[in-house]
């Protein structure tokens, strides 16, 4: 080639490496202004930008002046770039920000001697922790902080003795015998124990400080680790973690009294609103204050005072100083002084590089902020480009941001003036003067602020109250320009700042850098295309002429680009542009003869020319469909310009891919336009290769509805063709394959007949034979080898052998041989999306992608052509039954609404009743045909109790008084009746489906159903049959307040009908109530899916983001963007999910022999791969494991030989499956069915185990691979099939757990402690007990939690007024109301036997608990009826103030009397239940504080006094005495007759439910589960709530078998390897409900993910704070968040994440791009 490769792919020299943040300084922002503004003013008169304003010609050319030239740059419209300017604050002002750290540091530091509150010993200590940390070493940091705290504990211990010798010395001295000359007698003696003490002492400090050396001579890393530090300071998210934790527990150490250094009281520092610091004044400041304060008001008369005295905000303010932003700035720059070494390691990132190797001192520098960053003094302005004005006829509207910056400058003039005209009494003249000599001096704002004269004078100025105003002004309009969210004005808040361009979805991350605009992409509406290839996407030919591709010239293509260029833009194929040296030529502007010129001189100057021209038939494109959730939604297709259509064109057989279907779906098409990218479009992202679902494994692509109706029809046995039918489905099936092929030099292709099944009298084909030649045909087309042997394989029909009778029962099973179909039907197992080793997942197996893609063309069109010939439609008398049966599934409707009925009345306690033969449930007209051929009118005429149910019938009472007792009930109710009418709903539609008129094959829609085409059985049962029970949110039709579900039902009525059970059908209709019940079960579908669709896409953003970095390595671990390693080997095997499913079928393997063995070719591995190592591993391992000397080894075949280099390296469970199947087969007696013998010549269990060993090398992961990605999709895609039904019945025990998308959110996104519905799973020790019912439900009933109301069988209660007594009237105050509470319990016998209770313990729960709350709660209610009069009596005072009443003493009597409305009732038991003491007696306030008072006069040791609960209670004014007589308990009470009258009944029935009587903590009740296993049957526990503490404790119990669902708890208790299993289990147990499937390798990646760093993780911004790269912190929430952080302390993406890579337009280094290609320049 005369061209180098440079012209199509440039070659790649230098590549940026990261990008660092940190602030711009007010000198740099100066720098790379071009303008400051000054003039507030931005257009004149004329609507001319003025100079100096906001659209300042220099700062770049405007929107609408494209012609116009920029005045800094000079070039011209949009070719500008735009130049910045700036805004010089007179003032600083604060970082909004960066307000609470600011606080933070004001908070921490002594405001005398500007140093951290903190000892310098601990000070040292943490600068050097950080230190450590922030190069890596974190294991050494913890360590060293240790051993410091260990040293401070063994000096403060040192101290302490010295301290004791020295008091004994002084006594020494003081003595009367103590001698001057006598020193040694002065000094204790030691014994010989404390002398060896004393050394031992001294080792370890001699031993601590060396310790603490060899630690510090780390952060030396100039003398001691260069080479680790070679290419820098690799930062992990570990790193961040720990350093995290260390400031956390820095700021926590920061003393809250005196200053360590110098000993001056904390002052407090509070901020208001995000523009001002008060500090608390000390006391000395506030005498004074308050003083001169008193000094002026003496001067001031009581009108005065009254009319300007000081407002509750002014005396609060008394105490406190305002500090203003230059106070705060001295006292940072200070601070910053004294502490700049710690404050330069905690705000900055430690930086190696050769030159800091090299000259620092210690290797390394520190990139750092100064306090600076906290104060603004310089505002950039945005070039005018990206503040374009509105323009709206002659008006011009300023935007947003411009009209922001408009007040500032605004604010900043006015401040200017106040500190120019500062309190000087002049004339306006004068000012304007002295306003226009400063204009002139001083140019700019800068200029001011630097004079001399201006900083000496500032601090006095500023204190002036106008100037401070207009300064808080100027900060409130900063804060609006950055974020408008902080703004104190509403009005204000509504405006865009900076951060509101950033964040959320419309902000620059999410809109413009992760997701981009592109070129050359078309969208448009599908529509369906039988007749394309699977594999193509029919374009239309206005798209096709507007989409182009460059071509660069040279002389292999110069003679097609010619003919392209001479087309021109009009004519297809064509051209649009020419560029050359970067000139482009359209060709739209030129004629045909000005284009043949052009293209005649192409080749001139041919390396610098491209051509830019239409798409055509035969090129690759990005074929999308959003929502994109996995990765088969962005598929590459080829393309086929369709010049007639009008829309995007697509087969059936990718709308299981892309979940699209053809009701006005879009999709978008991208044409690539790079051959690198095209040669990926080809080859790897192709959809004939995204044959598999990431997911779990299954085909993805499918033939769907008519095309499987169609395989039914053709595979049947009696189907037969003729040779003229069969010789054009072939044709029909594989013209297409030949249409290229004609010219082509490789070997010839041609069509081919199969012999016939039948030569005489005719010659005809089975449809068999039809599916053996169309595969054979295909199998010809392969162009790398010919295969010796075709498929082999055995696969179950979806059509069963109630469907397959007579001469069809054979066909249940689906047998190839060598590519020829013997025996079956084909239906959706053999070629739909699910067909696990169906035909077309075996053909893809053995043939790949190719073959597969060519065979499911040409079987679409095959029985697409098929179908025209054969016909297919439904009719009325597909979907008619018998009249017997008919008649059978009437009778069977009426006796399901009976049993429902019986269900029910047995449920409520009345096991007796009956329901009349006569009643008519159903109540449904059965209109007939009389004699003359009309319908009969049959009008049901409905007596009460004598064809129906009626008011008075005594189960809707029962039914009533148990709800209204007890609403939770409902829930069991409805649990006996869905059980009840499932199993006769199950029966009512067998009769009817067995009974239809017409049958299998001659039914199409029992064909349709049953194969698998559409639909299922159930749409089948809801037109013949009956609609069953509707449900919503997993509950019957709930009930109004009424107690009806409809007016037309009575209130509480049993019959099912009522509950939403309609056994109506579509063929003969609904009524009203059936309809209206089916669309309220229809309308919860449409709200669950447009619920669902955000939470569900949350999810699976939050997985995307947190995962999007994992790949797998070439050493097959999968790592973090850190290098952190989550997995040693992915998945724990290595194993591609796309090539896991045949990888265990070893039959499939070993019957398909020949042809694995020609696919993978093992004999061409033998020089790159080690193939001896591990067979002589397993030997040495064998002869370990036999030896009776050496104990049995753990070591693994994977953990001693690469999968990728080894032959043989397979896992252990696998290499344990391939051996037992070998030997199976080896010991089969069957000679038919051992597969070493039916092979015996070319088969031997050597060769099939080294067969395997080479499909498990072709089976692995491929490096570079984004399984982080992968995970996300598999949870994130199925979980929009899932409702949002929050609970799910477990068992049927009446557990509720919460499933769907809210339990996923527990396990992923908050990794919650506090579920909703935790529960733990219990298995008795004794498997005798276990198979024992009623021994479990004992076991059960000690766990459940017992309150007295479950022992009380009624309550009966008397009231009655006491007026007189013994003949005397009593007066009004005495008079009193009498309730005498009788509660009758159960059987005291019944009770100790279910619940092992006795008298004595109930006794002591009843008098300690049960009559304290109750009088307490009495208490309560009457308080509180006295609060609502007292509140009258006062609003009646309030209108009488008029009057001149007063009501102070009532208002003053209602504070006293007011009592807490949120007092909750106590609770207390023996045993487990911990005991509460009560008062529940009313105290005044007085009383209170006098008690308080004593008590803290109290000396501290004291011997507390307790008070019974009898004598509490009994001294209540209400209690009137009690008595408790074996199963019968009596208390009386008297109230005030002018009391609140109470509900009694409902009150004493809700402390009993609140009292009691056993529980075990945590737990609330518990259930028994059965469990079936290998035909035994056993029983388990279930309990709401988990404690296993408790449950170790008791023997009975297996503690080995424990399960939960509270991973939190299993984390606590056993440990992260037990939450991580957890983990896995919890969202397999999720997605089971639904019917999903996922594979275990992408569960196991999230939960090591979750775990690996030894805690549980969540998937959300908070721990998202961990990750290294700050641009994917900033794309996935809270962006202003993390930039701010990222700059506060300097942090460096290395563009590791996909993410960061994305925003900077580079190839993220996953999949292709996960490696480089060197190239010599």
């Amino acid at each position: 080639m005369s061209n180098s490769l440079g012209q199509f792919q440039d070659v790649i020299s230098r590549r940026l490496a990261g990008v660092g943040f940190s602030y711009y300084t007010a000198d740099e922002i100066r720098k790379l202004s071009v303008k400051e503004i000054t003039n507030p003013i931005a257009f004149d008169s004329l609507n001319r930008p003025i100079k100096g304003g906001l659209y300042d010609p220099c700062m770049g050319v405007s929107p609408y002046d494209k012609f116009t030239r920029c005045e800094t740059c000079g070039c011209e419209g949009l070719e500008c770039p735009g130049h910045m300017g700036h805004v010089e604050l007179l003032l600083p002002v604060y970082n909004p920000f960066l307000i609470d750290k600011l606080l933070k540091l004001l908070r921490a530091q002594c405001l005398k001697c500007n140093k951290f509150r903190m000892t310098n010993q601990k000070l040292k200590m943490f600068a050097n922790v950080f230190t450590l940390i922030k190069l890596g070493y974190i294991f050494e940091a913890k360590e060293y902080k240790a051993t410091c705290e260990s040293l401070s504990v063994l000096q403060i211990q040192n101290c302490k003795d010295a301290t004791q010798v020295q008091s004994y010395a002084d006594k020494r001295r003081k003595s009367s015998d103590y001698k001057s000359s006598d020193t040694e007698q002065i000094m204790p003696k030691k014994s010989q124990t404390e002398q060896e003490g004393a050394k031992i002492y001294m080792n370890n400090i001699k031993n601590l400080e060396d310790k603490k050396k060899q630690l510090l001579s780390l952060i030396n890393i100039k003398q001691n680790n260069t080479d680790q530090f070679a290419k820098g300071v690799s930062y992990t998210n570990a790193m961040n973690s720990a350093f995290e934790q260390a400031l956390k527990e820095f700021w926590n150490s920061i003393n809250i009294g005196k200053c360590p250094h110098c000993k001056e009281p904390q002052q407090a520092i509070r901020k208001e609103g995000f523009s001002k610091f008060f500090i608390k004044k000390s006391s000395s400041e506030a005498k004074k204050s308050s003083n001169q304060k008193k000094h002026e008001d003496d001067y001031t008369s009581d009108d005065d005072q009254s009319e300007s005295g000081h407002s509750k905000a002014d005396k609060a303010n008394a105490n406190q100083k305002y500090l203003d932003p230059l106070e705060v700035k001295e006292l940072m720059k200070r601070f910053w002084d004294e502490e700049r070494k710690l404050l330069n390691i905690i705000y900055g990132t430690i930086e190696v590089t050769p030159q800091t190797l090299k000259n620092s001192s210690k290797g390394f520098m520190i990139r750092r902020n100064d306090f600076n960053m906290f104060f603004i003094e310089v505002i950039p302005v945005t070039p005018n480009r990206f503040r374009p004005e509105n323009k709206l006829g002659e008006q011009t509207f300023l935007h947003g941001h411009t009209v922001v910056l408009t007040k500032i400058l605004q604010f900043n003039v006015e401040l200017r003036r106040m500190i120019v005209l500062q309190r000087q009494s002049l004339s306006e003249e004068k000012k304007k003067k002295l306003i226009e000599q400063l204009d002139t001096r001083f140019q700019n704002q800068l200029q001011l602020k630097q004079n001399q004269n201006f900083q000496q004078n500032i601090n006095s100025i500023v204190k002036l109250n106008d100037v401070i105003t207009k300064w808080l002004d100027i900060q409130e309009a900063v804060n609006c320009f950055l974020d408008s969210s902080k703004a104190t004005k509403t009005q204000d808040r509504e405006g865009t700042g900076i951060r509101q361009l950033l964040e959320k979805k419309e902000g620059l991350f999410r809109m413009k850098m992760m997701g981009k605009r592109v070129n050359y992409a078309a969208r448009s509406v599908i529509s369906p295309d039988p007749n394309l290839n699977t594999n193509e996407v029919g374009v239309p030919l206005f798209v096709a002429k507007k989409l182009t591709f460059p071509e660069y010239v040279n002389e292999y293509n110069a003679k097609h680009l010619r003919k392209l260029i001479i087309n021109g833009p009009f004519q297809h194929p064509g051209a649009n542009f020419i560029v050359e040296n970067g000139n482009k030529i359209s060709l739209e502007a030129l004629n045909e003869q000005q284009r043949i010129g052009l293209a005649k001189t192409l080749l001139n100057n041919s390396k610098n020319k491209v051509v830019y021209r239409h798409l055509q038939s035969g090129d690759v494109l990005l074929f999308n469909r959003q929502p994109t959730l996995h990765k088969a939604s962005l598929m590459s297709h080829i393309a086929r310009v369709l010049p007639r259509e009008q829309t995007i064109r697509m087969h059936y057989a990718n709308c299981k891919s892309y979940n699209a279907d053809f009701d006005g779906d879009e999709m978008n098409l991208h044409f690539l336009q790079s051959h690198l990218a095209r040669a990926e479009g080809y080859h790897i992202s192709l959809n004939d290769r995204q044959f598999i679902n990431t997911t779990n494994g299954n085909p993805l692509r499918e033939l769907i509805q008519d095309t499987i109706v169609s395989a039914v029809f053709l595979t049947h046995k009696e189907k037969f063709l003729q040779k003229e039918e069969f010789q054009e489905l072939v044709y029909a099936a594989t013209w297409n394959m030949f249409e290229k092929n004609n010219n082509s030099t490789t070997k010839p292709y041609k069509i081919f007949l199969v012999p016939p099944a039948i030569q005489k009298p005719k010659p005809m084909w089975t449809g068999k034979q039809l599916i053996t030649n169309i595969i054979k045909i295909v199998v010809q087309q392969n162009q790398k080898k010919d295969y010796e042997q075709g498929v082999f394989m055995e696969m179950k029909a979806k059509l069963t052998a109630d469907e397959l009778t007579g001469i069809y029962k054979d066909d249940t099973v689906v047998i190839f041989r060598d590519n020829e179909l013997l025996q079956g039907v084909l239906d959706k197992n053999q070629f739909g999306a699910g067909a696990t080793y169906g035909l077309m997942h075996a053909f893809y197996e053995l043939y790949g992608a190719s073959l597969t893609g060519k065979l499911f063309t040409a079987l679409a069109k095959l029985l697409s052509a098929h179908l025209q010939m054969h016909g297919f439609t439904c009719g009325m008398d597909d979907l008619l039954v018998s009249k017997e049966s008919d008649e059978q599934r009437l009778q069977e409707i009426k006796a399901a609404h009976v049993d429902g009925v019986l269900a029910c009345a047995e449920f409520v306690g009345m096991k007796d009743y009956e329901v009349p033969q006569n009643w008519n449930l159903y109540n449904r007209p059965n209109f007939v045909l009389n004699s003359k051929g009309r319908f009969s009118s049959n009008v049901l005429k409905r007596k009460p109790e004598v064809d129906y149910l009626s008011n008075e019938n005594p189960i809707l009472e029962q039914i009533q008084r148990k709800l209204v007792r007890d609403p939770q009930l409902a829930e069991a109710q409805d649990n006996v009746y869905k059980s009840t009418m499932s199993q006769k709903g199950s029966k009512i539609l067998n009769t009817a489906l067995g009974g239809l008129i017409k049958k299998f094959p001659f039914n199409n829609f029992t064909t349709m159903t049953n194969s698998g085409a559409k639909g299922s059985k159930v749409n089948h049962t809801q037109v013949s049959a009956l609609l069953g029970q509707q449900e919503l949110e997993g509950r019957r039709v709930p009930v109004m307040a009424t107690g009806r579900t409809l007016p037309c039902f009575l209130p509480y009525d049993p019959n099912p009908r009522a509950g939403g059970f309609i056994s109506d059908r579509f063929l003969s209709g609904l009524r009203p109530a059936e309809f209206f019940f089916h669309c309220m079960a229809g309308r919860e579908g449409l709200i669950d899916t447009a619920v669902k669709t955000s939470r569900s896409g949350y999810l699976q953003r939050c997985l995307m983001k947190h995962l999007e970095a994992l790949k797998v390595a070439y050493d097959y671990t999968v790592r973090d963007a850190d290098g952190s390693v989550v997995q040693f080997y992915y998945g724990e095997d290595s194993i591609d999910p796309n090539k896991v499913k045949y990888l265990e079928k070893f039959r499939f393997l070993a019957e398909n022999f020949t042809s694995f063995t020609q696919k993978y070719d093992p004999y061409h591995l033998k020089d790159s791969h080690d193939f001896d190592s591990v067979n002589r591993f397993l030997k040495k391992r064998k002869r370990q494991e036999s030896s009776e000397t050496q104990q049995q080894t753990c070591d693994t075949i994977m953990n001693n030989f690469l999968p990728g280099k080894h032959i043989g390296s397979v896992s252990e469970r696998v290499y344990k499956n391939v051996k037992e199947y070998i030997k199976k087969e080896e010991q089969s007696a069957d000679p038919y069915s051992n597969i070493f013998n039916l092979k015996k010549d070319q088969l031997t269990p050597q060769k099939f185990h080294m067969l395997f060993n080479v499909k498990y090398l072709n089976s692995l992961i491929h490096p570079g691979d984004s399984v982080g990605c992968l995970a996300a999709q598999a949870i994130g895609e199925p979980s929009t099939q899932m409702t949002l039904n929050t609970f799910h019945l477990a068992g049927h025990g009446g557990v509720n757990l919460t499933l769907g998308i809210p339990r996923l959110r527990e396990i992923l996104m908050t990794a919650t402690d506090k579920l909703k519905t935790p529960v733990m799973l219990l298995n008795l020790s004794n498997p005798e007990v276990a198979q024992n019912k009623e021994q479990v439900q004992n076991h059960a009933r000690k766990l459940q939690k017992i309150n007295l109301l479950e022992l009380v069988n009624n309550i009966e209660v008397k009231e009655q007024k006491i007026i007189v007594v013994e003949n005397t009237i009593l007066p009004f105050n005495e008079r009193f109301r009498h309730y005498e509470i009788k509660i009758n319990l159960e059987d005291l016998e019944a009770i100790h036997f279910a619940f092992q209770l006795n008298i004595d313990t109930i006794t002591r729960r009843i008098e300690k608990i049960f009559l304290p709350n109750l009088f307490q709660y009495i208490n309560k209610e009457l308080k509180r009826d006295q609060k609502s009069e007292l509140q009258t009596r006062v609003l009646k005072k309030k209108e009488n103030e008029s009057s001149g009443m007063e009501t102070e003493g009532l208002v003053s009597d209602f504070d006293k009397e007011a009592v807490s409305d949120g007092e909750e009732l106590k609770k207390a038991a023996d045993g487990l239940v911990s005991e509460v003491e009560y008062g529940i007696f009313t105290e005044t306030e007085d009383e209170l504080k006098s008690k308080s008072k004593a008590q803290s006069a109290e000396p501290v040791k004291r011997v507390p006094t307790r008070t019974s609960k009898a004598e509490l209670f009994e001294a209540s004014p209400y209690y009137n005495g009690h008595n408790i007589e074996g199963e019968c308990i009596v208390c009386n009470i008297k109230l005030p007759l002018d009391s609140k009258k109470l509900l009694m009944v409902n009150l004493v029935e809700k402390i009993l439910k609140k009292t009691l009587v056993y529980e075990v903590k945590n737990i609330s009740n518990a259930t028994v589960l059965k469990k079936e296993n290998k035909g035994a049957t056993s029983y388990q526990i279930q309990t709401e709530g988990v404690n296993f503490k408790q449950i170790w404790k008791l023997d009975h119990f297996d503690s080995n078998t424990i399960d939960s669902n509270d991973i939190a708890a299993l984390n606590k208790c056993y440990g992260i390897e037990a939450a991580r299993n957890a983990i896995v289990k919890e969202i397999v147990t999720v997605f089971s409900v639904y019917g999903v499937v996922v594979d275990y390798r992408h569960l196991y990646l999230i939960a090591d993910y979750l775990t690996f760093s030894g805690e549980m993780k969540a998937m959300n911004r908070v721990w998202m704070d961990e990750s290294i790269s700050p641009f994917l912190k900033m794309s996935f929430e809270t962006c202003v968040k993390f930039l701010t952080n990222a700059a506060t302390n300097n942090e460096i993406d290395t563009l590791s994440t996909p993410s960061s890579s994305i925003v900077l337009g580079r190839v993220p280094q996953v999949g292709t791009g996960v490696f480089d290609i060197l190239h010599k320049i």
